[in-house]
């Protein structure tokens, strides 16, 4: 063959794919709610191991989960609630792990508030609500507050919010921006996503401790992960207490 394919010549030019392939590619897989707090963890870790490149794989559990129950490549597992660890866990795809954080859920309206929800009362009046679907787990944790709910304020409660559900979104971070970009009245979401980049476009309204949910973040390392001694180190990273001070700052609590 006498001519180069365009493929051949961008990697006989290219100089940044050499540095790429001498570093060792460690994938995380996380919830989508996790994003900012491991962009930093990230950054900072591969400033002090210029040898490793970490790629964030980010987005709903559930739908992570089936990723790698179907093979993709990952080695560090985080969910937003045991549930979905507990699936890998009992299909013998995780060598490791235990909790690591929790969080809270919030409602949040758009800082104009053109629907003028003040209270989880409120939202029984006509509004554009958006959830997440309830496979994934915020929209789980949303149908369980909304139910204890139903103790504060009439058993009809859950049902009456529902019906004003215009949008059921695949992560968090896709039911905040509706609200955000004004497409929703309302949105529930996590406590950590009421981020300093957004706080000043919503509203929150919280939910009193008896009515919420505590949210378990689960990280495990997944037994299919080729470079061990590696992964390991970073899921140690993960635990110790300088990243600790990086998920508190985006308002997670950290689990001894």
């Amino acid at each position: 063959r006498d001519t180069l394919s365009l493929h051949d010549l961008f990697r006989s030019k290219g100089t940044s794919n050499s540095n790429n392939e001498n570093k060792k590619e460690i994938t995380v897989s996380a919830a989508a709610s996790l994003t900012e707090s491991l962009k930093e963890i990230k950054e900072n870790y591969e400033k002090d191991n210029k040898d490793i490149d970490i790629k964030l794989n980010l987005g709903a559990s559930s739908k992570l989960r089936t990723q790698i129950e179907q093979g993709a490549k990952s080695d560090i597992f985080i969910s937003a609630n045991k549930k979905q660890y507990d699936i890998l866990n009992e299909k013998g795809l995780i060598s490791e792990g235990k909790q690591i954080l929790s969080n809270s859920i919030v409602l949040v309206v758009p800082k104009e508030n053109p629907a003028n929800i003040n209270s989880l009362e409120d939202l029984k009046k006509k509004n554009k609500l958006v959830i997440a679907e309830k496979e994934v787990p915020v929209g789980n944790y949303t149908l369980k507050v909304l139910e204890k709910l139903n103790t504060k304020y009439g058993k009809n409660f859950k049902e009456s919010v529902l019906k004003n559900v215009v949008s059921k979104e695949l992560d968090v971070k896709k039911v905040l921006s509706k609200v955000v970009l004004g497409e929703g009245d309302a949105a529930f979401v996590y406590y950590s996503d009421v981020t300093p980049k957004v706080k000043d476009k919503v509203k929150v309204i919280e939910i009193p401790k008896e009515y919420n949910i505590k949210a378990q973040y689960w990280m495990g390392i997944l037994k299919s992960s080729k470079d061990k001694k590696e992964v390991k180190d970073l899921y140690d990273v993960l635990l110790n207490e300088k990243s600790k001070t990086v998920f508190k700052k985006y308002f997670f609590e950290t689990v001894n």
